[in-house]
């Protein structure tokens, strides 16, 4: 696989996102929320993004 040139703005958002997007996922599957969508708007509320 070849790297994606990208900047370090764009890496630390995708990362930012791929964090939220896990921690929504981990909601879902420990049963503490219902909507996964729901779960990750919450998530990006309270953090700001």
């Amino acid at each position: 696989m070849n790297d994606i040139p990208m900047t370090d703005f764009e890496a630390e958002r995708q990362y930012e996102e791929a964090s939220l997007l896990n921690e929504a996922l981990e909601d879902v599957k420990e049963g503490r929320v219902l909507d996964g969508k729901e779960a990750l708007f919450q998530l990006k509320e309270k953090y700001n993004l």
